[in-house]
């Protein structure tokens, strides 16, 4: 990939970072924290819903085809390794229940209704 082309390709995924947020506070989550880097990896945002702590990884592709191709299970394991590693170093947390959601994105209008699809609880860390 290009220089340029990653460039517009992580400018594209901040960007749905940022509309992804929009959408989740509209939905009654709390953004506690985005892009939180730890030694294991980056997670994308950090949300709280009631007692529940919600670790959250976007997906953005110009082609939706390749949304879940994506999402591997090596990614699943990086965001899984930092948010233990977050809630090992922020206390606050640790008596929240946890989970992990992905919102996918594309610039077409391939879900049900519209350009994202916000899957909770996409993934078990046990």
């Amino acid at each position: 990939m290009s220089k340029s082309r990653k460039t517009q390709a992580e400018a594209s995924g901040r960007r749905a970072e940022r509309w992804a947020a929009v959408l989740l506070r509209f939905k009654g989550y709390s953004i506690i924290a985005s892009r939180v880097k730890t030694p294991h990896g980056e997670i994308d945002i950090i949300a709280r819903k009631g007692r529940t702590l919600v670790f959250i990884e976007i997906k953005y592709r110009q082609n939706p085809k390749s949304l879940l191709a994506s999402f591997t299970p090596n990614a699943q394991a990086r965001i899984t390794k930092a948010a233990s590693y977050y809630v090992s170093r922020n206390t606050r947390y640790q008596a929240l229940a946890q989970r992990f959601d992905l919102i996918m994105m594309s610039p077409w209008g391939v879900f049900p209704y519209g350009n994202f699809r916000h899957m909770v609880d996409a993934w078990r860390a046990y």
